[in-house]
């Protein structure tokens, strides 16, 4: 009997509250359940779609090229392709293509194209193209020593 008055001792708020949490509690449960049986006579649970990390950045097929610069001699002419080709410093073989819109400069001036001699030594700004060559843009040739020093 001494177990029943230690159980009436207790505060007033744990008499309110027990009763409180016990309706409020058998209130969420029966609102989850007619929740969740409303959503399988729907057939329309809801569905979790894992998300993709996104692919990498990659320019579109019609992006142009990063410009291509390359230093060497000019060792050839090739009138037909309009292109002269090049030895680099790294003893690589560069065809260059000529436009009329490319540029060519010798001592800050610009000169013609019919001016390049060979064993020049230029610098060649431009896209490189699809056969491995540079499509010209500018061309600086480097100035010559004078005729005198030979």
């Amino acid at each position: 009997m001494q177990a029943f008055w230690s159980l009436l001792a207790r505060p007033v708020v744990y008499w309110f509250l027990v009763p409180f949490v016990i309706v409020f509690g058998l209130f969420l449960g029966i609102t989850s359940a007619s929740a969740e049986e409303s959503a399988r006579n729907r057939d329309t649970l809801p569905t979790v779609v894992p998300t993709t990390p996104a692919p990498a950045a990659t320019p579109p097929p019609n992006a142009t090229p990063a410009p291509q610069g390359l230093t060497g001699r000019i060792v050839q002419f090739d009138p037909r392709s309009q292109a002269i080709i090049v030895l680099t410093r790294a003893n690589k073989v560069v065809t260059v293509t000529l436009h009329p819109a490319t540029i060519a400069r010798m001592n800050g001036e610009r000169v013609r194209v019919r001016d390049m001699r060979l064993g020049d030594v230029v610098v060649v700004l431009g896209k490189r193209n699809a056969y491995g060559g540079v499509d010209a843009t500018l061309i600086t040739i480097k100035p010559r020593p004078p005729a005198s020093a030979k």
